[in-house]
């Protein structure tokens, strides 16, 4: 595949192929769209997947790894990652403002550092219920960032609600914080979930197989 450093408002499917190089794959539109299944998006001197004026971003059964501005970040658009590898982005993981959201099934590990917002996920700027704000069933793992190393939920107008997510931090800040933000059936070491969060796991250790080899199958 030939590489595309900026993505026009049309559709633009990658299956089985792979985007490496210096830039990033951006979305200028609201019209525009990108589909990824299969593939890798790594090695961007930016973010790997850039969306600031909508549009829509569609990834499944793939990596976004070694960008180093961030992984993917979106705002007012839409949102699909599914069985993916979201890791080893200095930027922090996912950065997602004012948009909707299906986070499933997927590993997010080794992003951030202690001068960025992003660590696992940063969610802003949600004003509205209506639709899809699913984050469910993902291994959140060894995130670094300045606040809430796993899921940070940042300026909300409405509530949240995430089941079934293992989120363990990399350094000595929490691994939630939003008092927006519900947590149901998870499991984190450090923070508070919000009122109305109920069935987690506070204070355990998931124990992985070899969490220093990234081995976090448990």
């Amino acid at each position: 595949f030939a590489r595309r450093q900026s993505l026009e408002p049309r559709d633009v499917n990658v299956t089985a192929g792979a985007f490496n190089g210096t830039n990033i794959v951006f979305l200028n539109s609201a019209d525009a769209s990108f589909s990824a299944i299969r593939s890798s998006i790594s090695g961007a001197g930016l973010r790997g997947v850039l969306a600031p004026s909508g549009g829509s971003i569609n990834i499944a059964q793939s990596s976004i790894a070694n960008n180093a501005g961030g992984g993917i970040s979106i705002s007012n658009g839409s949102l699909s990652i599914a069985q993916s590898s979201i890791a080893n982005n200095a930027g922090g993981g996912i950065d997602i403002i004012g948009s909707e959201f299906d986070i499933t099934n997927n590993m997010i590990f080794l992003n951030g550092n202690g001068g960025v917002q992003v660590g696992g996920m940063l969610i802003n700027g949600i004003v509205s219920a209506a639709g899809t704000h699913r984050v469910a069933h993902n291994t959140i793992v060894d995130n670094v960032a300045s606040g809430a190393s796993g899921i940070r939920c940042g300026d909300l107008d409405v509530s949240l609600s995430f089941t079934s997510n293992i989120m363990v931090s990399d350094n000595s800040n929490t691994d939630i914080s939003g008092a927006d933000c519900e947590h149901h059936f998870s499991l984190f070491e450090q923070g508070t979930p919000a009122a109305g969060s109920a069935n987690n796991l506070v204070g355990m250790d998931p124990s992985f197989m070899d969490r220093g080899t990234q081995d976090y199958r448990l």
